[in-house]
């Protein structure tokens, strides 16, 4: 580029050339090579407007530098360079391993820590058992609910998450045979277990993976059993 050329001297573009044809088959210090060429020779004057300060060329000339030969370099840390006085700051891009050795990853996503994103839901598989009501509480602590599910799609991933018997969002304890969905989201998608549900002996809550069906079935409420969160991303 134009400023480049313009801002380093023809020996310090050489040197850099050099350095990144290197960079694959030799042991070279990066910093070493660096700050050699801090602050060395004497820069082109560059254009300023008439009333403005200068630039400061020694901060760009080390800027330049710095990302010239370390973009090229790929430094593996977060390194901080000092160079006759003048320190410069090189942090580690995604997929670059930092001091630590761990990798830069990417900002996370949409659902928390633990939780599995599908279709602009996040979706929490708890071990730990609670009677139907104690889950949902849970839940909403969680800034959620117990899964709700509108589709088979849906229902195959929860079923990825767990493969026991599992509180999901269902029941119908404001008045038999009308399930609802605690999320307050329509109940038109169902999977339920032939025969059921039926309601034996007050079964008011709906849990899935019933015995060998994998389907559902409606389950006494006080029951503690492994539970599925569900909320909005």
């Amino acid at each position: 580029n134009s400023w480049v050329s313009t801002l380093l001297t023809s020996p310090e573009r050489t040197t850099i050339t050099a350095i990144i044809s290197q960079r694959e088959t030799s042991s070279f210090t990066a910093e070493s090579q660096l700050c050699s060429l801090c602050l060395k020779g004497q820069p082109s004057p560059l254009p300023y407007h008439r009333g403005r300060p200068p630039h400061s060329l020694e901060t760009m000339r080390v800027l330049t530098i710095a990302v010239l030969l370390c973009t090229a370099l790929a430094l593996p840390a977060a390194t901080a360079i000092e160079c006759e006085g003048q320190k410069i700051d090189v942090v580690p891009t995604q997929g670059q391993k930092t001091e630590d050795g761990k990798y830069v990853t990417s900002p996370p996503g949409p659902c928390p820590a633990g939780w599995t994103g599908f279709q602009s839901r996040c979706f929490l598989f708890s071990r730990e058992k609670k009677p139907w009501i104690q889950a949902e509480k849970h839940c909403l602590k969680l800034g959620g609910n117990l899964a709700s599910v509108h589709s088979l799609s849906e229902y195959h991933l929860i079923q990825k998450l767990t493969a026991e018997k599992t509180w999901i969002g269902g029941h119908d304890a404001v008045e038999e045979g009308q399930w609802l969905w605690s999320d307050g989201s329509p109940f038109l998608y169902t999977k339920w277990t032939p025969r059921q549900p039926d309601n034996y002996k007050e079964e008011d809550c709906l849990c899935i993976n019933y015995k060998g069906t994998n389907d559902w079935n409606d389950c006494k409420c006080p029951t503690a059993l492994p539970f599925v969160c569900a909320k909005k991303q």
